[in-house]
């Protein structure tokens, strides 16, 4: 029997626009030639490439009461996630992240305006993310500040109901690294999740085979994901660093690539896999998502990459 996956994240807006010939400068106007809009956020796409598997998958997260969280919470719909465990906060404005994508670099920028993403604290997201024998997932650590002192006590709370646990901290946009709401915790989450970006930032080294090898040794398992040299996995009580390549792809818009990555690996962990079968599974899940601006619009076409 799989075990059923709950995401506690991060939900907003991504507007993404693409093949532009140039970077926009002050004061001049560029064309893309492709642009989408659909919710985004790291733990929403998680949340939505498992729903399209058809994963039993539960996501908890906040939208403001503006017509946009009422949008979001009809177009999520769309890729089969039930939304009846998202919070509409009143008087707050929903997240937007706009992404900016070069195809000739595969690089992308990305700028947000947070709204309930930094506001949403603990209590208000609605009850039922602890479930006894589930698998909880979080994200966007460093983005949702009003969760982030709250993290090490969830971990804690969710290994009392003997879940698992995992979190991919994200991207820091003001640069701090500081994971100490959690660090203390380590014991308690069994997958640490960062691209090698933000773990190179949070370890502070400067080689990351050396880093993952001296980082947090009380830490059960750490995947680092790293573009296009696939992925490094530290498993406990295993010495070594093991790399898993991708497969070759052609790479279209990388956005929401990490997250695919979490969902395949999180959903061949929670059929039974090895964490070496995870890693490659999450190689799948986030090649297939890169050949796609943002994600697979609809369940088939996404089975249709993966395939």
């Amino acid at each position: 029997m799989m075990k059923e996956i709950i995401v506690l994240g991060d939900l907003c807006w991504d507007v993404y626009l693409g093949g532009m010939r140039r970077y926009p400068e002050m004061g001049v106007e560029v064309f893309a030639d492709h642009g989408s809009m659909k919710p985004g956020g790291s733990g929403a796409n998680t949340a939505m490439v498992l729903a399209m598997c058809d994963y039993p998958v539960r996501f908890y997260g906040s939208v403001g009461d503006d017509s946009a969280g009422g949008r979001i919470l009809e177009d999520m719909a769309v890729y089969g996630l039930d939304t009846c465990w998202i919070n509409r906060m009143a008087g707050l404005q929903t997240g937007f992240t706009v992404v900016l994508s070069y195809e000739e670099e595969q690089e992308r920028m990305l700028v947000t305006s947070p709204g309930t993403l930094c506001k949403a604290a603990l209590d208000d997201f609605l009850p039922g993310y602890l479930k006894k024998g589930a698998h909880l997932h979080l994200s966007s650590f460093f983005i949702q500040q009003g969760l982030a002192p709250a993290t090490g006590e969830l971990l804690k709370l969710a290994r009392m109901e003997g879940m698992t646990t995992s979190l991919d901290p994200g991207y820091d946009p003001r640069g701090g690294w500081d994971i100490s709401a959690f660090g203390s915790s380590m014991e308690y989450l069994d997958w640490f999740m960062p691209n090698e970006l933000e773990f190179m930032a949070i370890s502070g080294g400067d080689d990351l085979i050396r880093a993952m090898e001296d980082f947090a040794p009380e830490l059960p398992g750490l995947v680092v994901k790293a573009g296009a040299r696939g992925a490094f996995l530290r498993r406990e009580n295993e010495n070594g660093i093991k790399q898993f390549p991708p497969e070759p792809f052609d790479v279209l818009d990388t956005t929401c690539a990490g997250d695919s990555f979490n969902a395949g690996f999180l959903l061949s962990l929670g059929r039974g896999d090895s964490p070496e079968e995870a890693v490659l599974m999450g190689n799948r899940f986030g090649g297939a998502c890169s050949r796609v601006m943002g994600l697979p619009k609809n369940r088939e076409d996404f089975h249709s990459f993966i395939r």
